[in-house]
């Protein structure tokens, strides 16, 4: 009797575990209905980042509104933060710009059988400026057409030096000329721009505390525009780089509401995986949207999130999650244009989600090499797209 006892305890014991673990996996892959978790995971850019900032200050907003504790994971690079989000050691990450748009197309880096095509989708929309800057003592600057021939940094990684390359054809500019200048990183632009080692930064985001020190120095600072009437320059820009859209910066060294530059702006928000759990997306869709004041106050790179961005979807190649389409309808705030873009993004996401399904087996197949694996799925998505990257800085 004890033995059976024992054995029938043993046989509970283990399905509870079975059970649980289930549970754990299920949640983990973004599946999970019902009952929230009591800890969830958030990928953002490294340490000292506005999106590690802000996922930090929710962290307190989330555990005393839901009861749910936050992990924060920095990470700098696009595929690392991707990698965390697919695995299911976060359920959210911070996306921007290009690296958003390559995952969610499986472009450049992603362009790999073991990755593709990436069905993110928005949780958050948020704006992050981004444009060429150069310093007031280049009188002779004033135009992106005027740095031609000039020195302009550009950074490593493909998704970042694509900016400047697609800056410059608004100035029917391409890198044969102007003189590219390598920079380690981000900051080490501004500093060879004030050491006079190069003219223009070819990525300068108004936002960064590094631009106030520029402001500063002797040399001063000087922001190149993108006229938004110049229609024209901005259908050269918007082919290299189609993931951004005209914008007004009124905030920043130099720049006001009163007195805004008319530049480019990209997506910088929080996505989520297209099977995450609607309720839990829901959730932090409702936590940012309903507190948004008081995230304000918390910290200053929560400033430009407003609910008016976050529903200026017209333009930015992204979808909605279902869960934060949810809350923008309770609120009353989603309109028949907001659903329809988003339902054209979302068709064009299906059709490229059966095209790398198509695609992949072909080229197991054939049984591509990884070059030739990249430019074909390049050709094959554009069909869908209407875009097709530039060549690598590197290899020109």
């Amino acid at each position: 009797m004890k033995n059976r006892v024992f054995r029938l305890l043993s046989i509970s014991v283990s399905l509870i575990a079975v059970l649980l673990a289930t549970s754990s996996i299920a949640f983990s892959q973004g599946s999970t209905k019902g009952k929230l978790p009591g800890m969830i995971g958030i990928g953002t850019l490294a340490i000292g980042s506005g999106t590690h900032i802000m996922a930090s200050t929710l962290t307190e907003v989330l555990k005393e509104k839901a009861g749910i504790k936050v992990r924060v994971i920095p990470l700098g690079a696009e595929m690392a933060r991707m990698e965390v989000l697919r695995s299911g050691d976060a359920q959210f990450s911070a996306a921007v710009g290009g690296g958003l748009y390559f995952a969610e197309k499986g472009l450049v880096d992603f362009a790999r059988a073991d990755w593709g095509v990436q069905p993110l989708q928005l949780v958050w929309l948020g704006p992050a400026y981004v444009g060429l800057a150069t310093t007031k003592a280049h009188k002779d600057i004033n135009s992106v057409a005027d740095v031609r021939g000039k020195r302009i940094s550009f950074l490593p990684y493909y998704s970042a030096k694509i900016m400047p390359e697609g800056f410059l054809a608004f100035g029917g500019l391409t890198w044969n000329d102007v003189k590219p200048v390598p920079s380690a990183g981000y900051v080490d632009q501004f500093k060879a721009l004030m050491a006079g080692a190069v003219d223009v930064v070819g990525i300068a985001n108004p936002a960064t505390p590094i631009m106030y020190e520029v402001e500063a120095h002797p040399g001063g600072l000087k922001w190149i525009p993108f006229p938004h009437g110049d229609t024209e320059s901005w259908k050269r820009l918007r082919q290299v780089i189609p993931w951004g859209v005209p914008g007004k910066v009124g905030m920043g060294p130099g720049l006001s509401k009163e007195n805004p530059l008319e530049g480019y702006v990209h997506a910088c928000g929080f996505v989520a995986y297209e099977n995450t759990s609607p309720e839990l997306v829901y959730l932090l869709t409702k936590t940012i949207g309903d507190n948004l004041q008081r995230l304000h106050n918390m910290a200053a790179a929560w400033k430009v999130y407003t609910m008016e961005i976050a529903l200026s979807t017209k333009g930015y190649p992204h979808a909605y999650h279902e869960g934060a389409v949810k809350y923008f309808k309770e609120k009353g705030l989603w309109t028949p244009e907001n659903e329809e873009w988003n339902q054209s993004q979302l068709e064009k996401q299906n059709r490229l989600k059966d095209a790398w399904k198509q695609f992949s087996e072909k080229a197991k197949a054939e049984n591509l090499k990884p070059d030739s694996f990249k430019e074909e799925w390049h050709k094959t998505q554009s069909a869908i797209t209407d875009y097709l990257p530039a060549p690598d800085v590197k290899k020109k």
